[in-house]
């Protein structure tokens, strides 16, 4: 059997598919998830929650996709997948999405549904609802320079009660129209699959491999009028905003972890500067962009 071993979300991974989006790492000692093709549970019996396509227990997840692959994720270690079909990147963009973001809430790590870039050595992260513009944002940043730690997903932490941002995997998924906005020439950027016109760029040159102390958290948000803000969030609101931008939060209770997620929230909402930007609905990135940067100046 031929074994594959990358590093990942502070992850030491031993896998049997090949995971050319990771970095590969040469520590064949303590594996940390184990990845494997095999035969995978029809259901999980004593399921705490159901969905049209997944099933939850404490410590399991069993997400079965037709056509593409039926994943089941255990203990925080072991993720065994059985393919049905033979398009491989189909099925890596569902492990390294939904079934990555599920290991790190089987290990009790907050896993925010954020993007993050370095600065002055400190992770500054994005964060909102899908499609808000957390993966636009970092890669504006990028494009300026500055060097990205994860995208999508973020892990924190805590090390001496300080929070620390892990990184993930050095891409990012841009949809067609961002990155013409971003004046990328995306054309020779693989799909992330087929029919969707979103695009898997490689940001190696320009990723972050350690993990970093957090120096701030702002959360992307759009209403129907011409201003831009920034608010600061405070007191209870602040451990509401984390527990919204937690990454697949409504797998939390049927996994049986919420007493942690909600330690590891009080935790991050009380050690770091968290705000809102409220954008209008029409692209405003440069402004976005300036007022981010300023707004750090203050750190």
């Amino acid at each position: 059997m031929v074994y594959y071993h990358y590093f990942t979300f502070g992850l030491e991974i031993q896998s049997e598919l090949e995971l050319p989006e990771l970095l590969q790492s040469s520590n064949l000692g303590s594996i940390d998830l184990s990845i494997s093709i095999g035969k995978t549970p029809a259901n999980l019996p004593n399921y705490q929650k159901k969905g049209i396509a997944f099933e939850i227990a404490p410590n399991e997840f069993l997400l079965d996709l037709k056509d593409i692959a039926r994943f089941y994720v255990t203990n925080g270690n072991s993720i065994v997948i059985e393919p049905k079909t033979e398009d491989m990147r189909d099925i890596r963009l569902f492990l390294l999405g939904s079934c990555f973001g599920t290991i790190l809430h089987q290990r009790k790590i907050l896993a925010m549904h954020a993007s993050a870039i370095a600065h002055e050595g400190k992770a500054v992260l994005f964060t909102g609802h899908s499609g808000i513009g957390k993966s636009t944002t970092a890669n504006a940043f990028r494009l300026k320079g500055y060097k990205m730690l994860t995208d999508d997903v973020c892990p924190v932490v805590f090390k001496n009660n300080q929070p620390f941002a892990l990184p993930g995997y050095p891409q990012s998924k841009l949809w067609e129209d961002t990155l013409e906005k971003l004046e990328l020439d995306f054309k020779h950027f693989k799909y992330i699959r087929e029919g969707i016109n979103k695009r898997a760029i490689p940001i190696r040159d320009e990723f972050i491999t350690k993990a970093l102390p957090i120096k701030g958290l702002y959360i992307l948000q759009s209403h129907n009028k011409d201003e831009l803000k920034l608010l600061d969030i405070k007191d209870a609101d602040r451990f509401r905003a984390i527990k919204s931008m937690t990454y697949r939060n409504h797998l939390l209770k049927g996994l049986g972890i919420q007493p942690y997620h909600f330690i590891n929230s009080s935790q991050l909402a009380n050690s770091i500067r968290i705000k809102w930007i409220v954008r209008p609905q029409t692209f405003c990135l440069p402004e976005v962009i300036e007022l981010i940067t300023n707004d750090l100046k203050s750190y």
